[in-house]
């Protein structure tokens, strides 16, 4: 089973005898999005949580199943410039629900979209 790693992370402050700040916050970001003192608490209801979309594909060689009939998968190569170093290729796979990662251990792949990189999907022009 694979994991996906969760975009909160719990945190929790003390200071003095018994002055306490615990709540969560989106990794990399020093603020709380929700969290309770002693006096007070908040939440966040308005935020759009449903940021990510998983898919099972069905994958046989280059192509995948899809609406009834096998597709040829697009790919796209995306190069890495390093300094002083040799460049990096990477082969990216797309199907119709987006850039796929293969899982090596079983004989499909997932698809994993997160929000601010849906820009992914999108076809060159």
């Amino acid at each position: 089973m694979k994991w996906l790693q969760s975009k909160w992370y719990m945190v929790t402050l003390r200071w003095g005898d018994d002055q306490y700040l615990a709540g969560g916050s989106h990794i990399g970001i020093p603020l709380f999005s929700y969290a309770r003192t002693k006096h007070i608490s908040w939440g966040a209801t308005a935020l759009n949580p449903d940021n990510s979309d998983l898919f099972v594909e069905k994958i046989e060689g280059d192509n995948f199943f899809y609406d009834g009939k096998w597709l040829p998968l697009e790919k796209r190569n995306e190069t890495i410039k390093v300094r002083f170093s040799s460049d990096i290729v990477h082969e990216y796979s797309y199907t119709k629900n987006g850039v796929i990662m293969i899982k090596p251990e079983e004989d499909k792949m997932d698809f994993s979209l997160w929000f601010p990189l849906e820009f992914l999907n999108q076809s060159p022009e």
